[in-house]
């Protein structure tokens, strides 16, 4: 199902995209090594997502952790 879902990535958006864990384990999709995001970083992700979706306002929200990105984004698109 993921290489469907991979189809119409190009190499260049193929190696930016980020696979984050709800245990707060995070890599880019092109490589299994784990990388660190902070959580000022996910806070943007999660705000740019939730903007994405039409929602406003989202400049207030702050992830405190990980669990909280998930929650705040199972609705989502």
């Amino acid at each position: 199902m993921l290489d469907a879902s991979l189809y119409s990535i190009d190499k260049k958006e193929f190696n930016k995209i980020l696979v984050i864990y709800n245990s707060g384990e995070c890599h880019v999709l092109s490589s299994s090594a784990p990388i660190k995001i902070c959580l000022t970083e996910l806070t943007k992700l999660v705000q740019q997502s939730l903007v994405d979706d039409g929602q406003c306002c989202v400049e207030k929200i702050e992830i405190t952790d990980v669990c909280q990105a998930f929650y705040l984004l199972q609705d989502s698109a």
